[in-house]
């Protein structure tokens, strides 16, 4: 890897980590529109990034790279690993919490207060109610 490429690299990175935040902030607010775009966004640009190919691993033994220059591309790669994991777990839990939501609207839509024939409230499914009647 040459020096321009490692400066192009770089700048990738820096692009995808700022993506990455600005993803994380969409989670958080849950503005679904903005966040549909920085996810498209976040594609071309982590495609850009693969289709780069460059092993971070081999990086300590470009010896025509400057220290500085490889100490960047070393640590705004682990930041991007370590953002997306963050919103990787963000996006799981907001899963979660719209799985256990729906749970919730199943079980309170399943059954709905009705008389029974003898004039008393109960609880009783839908199916069960158009039976009893």
């Amino acid at each position: 890897m040459n020096l321009d490429q490692a400066q192009a690299l770089l700048e990738k990175l820096e692009q995808f980590l700022s993506v990455l935040e600005l993803e994380r902030a969409q989670l958080a607010s849950g503005n679904a529109n903005e966040l549909q775009q920085t996810l498209r966004e976040k594609l071309s640009l982590a495609n850009d990034l693969a289709g780069a190919n460059i092993d971070l691993g081999k990086l300590d033994s470009a010896s025509a790279l400057p220290a500085a220059l490889k100490r960047d591309l070393i640590e705004t790669s682990q930041a991007c690993a370590f953002a997306n994991r963050v919103n990787g777990g963000a996006i799981d839990l907001n899963r979660g919490f719209v799985a256990r939501f729906l749970s919730v609207l199943r079980v309170g839509a399943s059954t709905t207060p009705t008389y029974d024939a003898g004039g008393k409230v109960g609880h009783y499914r839908v199916s069960d109610a158009l039976e009893i009647a």
